[in-house]
């Protein structure tokens, strides 16, 4: 199946072997960023003191996933702050899903409530006015070590999810 080959830590290489403007190997780029699956890619500022990050991001729409707005550079580096006391650049690709749950005050596993907000980072628009995203989300009844591994390792848990949007009017209609 398409969600289980590779591997979920992905080098950008791995997802943009075509894409021109890469960096090379050496520029730091390759050691700071990494995709997590193929659409979400962290930037994680690995230097002492560093208060910003400066971010590659290859020729397509993202998301900044701390604000939920799209990022003004597509094939080029951006310059975002990344100070210890804030979340650190996490960035959804146009076209993909990404499940969030809320995490204040949790502790243990049986303390998330298990509600889930989508997050659907959309893709440029096509000539006939549509933007699509697609992505794979988790059924189970819980994270507990027992139903994870009765409805994920012994059967498929997991189930593709799919949007299109379309431009009607000046309205976007899901």
């Amino acid at each position: 199946k398409e969600y289980r080959s590779g591997t979920v830590f992905r080098p950008l290489v791995f997802e943009f072997y075509d894409d021109k403007t890469l960096p090379a190997y050496g520029s730091g780029i390759h050691e700071h960023q990494f995709l997590l699956g193929k659409s979400i890619m962290a930037a994680p500022v690995m230097e002492f003191k560093r208060h910003v990050a400066n971010v590659y991001l290859p020729d397509c729409r993202w998301y900044d996933l701390r604000d939920y707005q799209e990022v003004p550079v597509r094939g080029g580096d951006y310059l975002t702050s990344a100070r210890l006391t804030e979340l650190p650049p996490f960035y959804l690709r146009g076209g993909g899903i990404f499940m969030q749950q809320n995490t204040t005050g949790v502790y243990r596993t049986e303390d998330l409530d298990h509600k889930f907000s989508v997050i659907i980072g959309l893709s440029d628009f096509t000539e006939d006015q549509k933007a699509q995203a697609s992505g794979y989300l988790l059924d189970s009844p819980s994270y507990s070590e027992e139903d994870i591994f009765a409805n994920c390792v012994e059967k498929d848990c997991l189930l593709k999810f799919e949007a299109t949007f379309e431009l009607k009017e000046n309205e976007m209609v899901l």
